[in-house]
């Protein structure tokens, strides 16, 4: 109902997306048994055990779905390894 309204009354509200990028299985078990209020689907946790690239994928799925609507992304990492992060970063468009 807000969205509708928002959509009649011509309003943009800038939206941020904050995304936790998931390097591997085990680190996406780990967040979701350590973190009360974060929980990894166990889907993803089962294609990131096929293919660590899977989450950086459904990332990049999801910000060219959302582009339009996003005014911003944070891509957050669970530690230092930042591969993932800048492959997304290098395959968003300019």
């Amino acid at each position: 109902m807000l969205r509708a309204l928002m959509e009649r009354a011509h309003v943009r509200v800038p939206v941020l997306a904050e995304i936790l990028l998931l390097p591997d299985a085990a680190t996406a078990d780990e967040l979701d048994n350590e973190l009360p209020a974060l929980s990894v689907p166990e889907a993803l946790k089962r294609r990131l055990t096929v293919d660590p690239e899977e989450d950086a994928r459904g990332v990049l799925r999801f910000l060219h779905h959302w582009r339009e609507r996003l005014a911003g992304v944070c891509l957050l990492l669970p530690d230092a390894r930042v591969d993932a992060a800048e492959r997304v970063i290098a395959a968003l468009p300019r």
